[in-house]
């Protein structure tokens, strides 16, 4: 059982990381979108959109997985979160 509740908790910590990834790549994106139509436009720093977005805190940080845990799984996710 210990190694089940082990496991949910990593998968847990996975997805969180997965999701922080996700949210910078969709930022990033945008980023790229705005300075490419930023440059069609003709504005004088259309590269602006990139550098704000590479400089906005929380930016590629490194992404640390706790571990690991300890407890039932329905102690670590209440209300049977863990449950596919």
């Amino acid at each position: 059982m210990t190694d089940i509740t082990d496991l949910l908790g990593q998968v847990t910590s996975l997805y969180h990381a997965l999701t922080a990834a996700r949210m910078e790549a969709a930022n990033l994106r945008a980023a790229i979108s705005a300075a490419l139509g930023a440059a069609d436009d003709g504005e004088s720093d259309p590269l602006g959109y990139l550098k704000d977005e590479l400089a906005a805190p929380g930016q590629f940080t490194d992404i640390t997985i706790p571990g690991p845990f300890t407890g039932t799984a329905d102690e670590i996710f209440p209300g049977g979160e863990w449950c596919l």
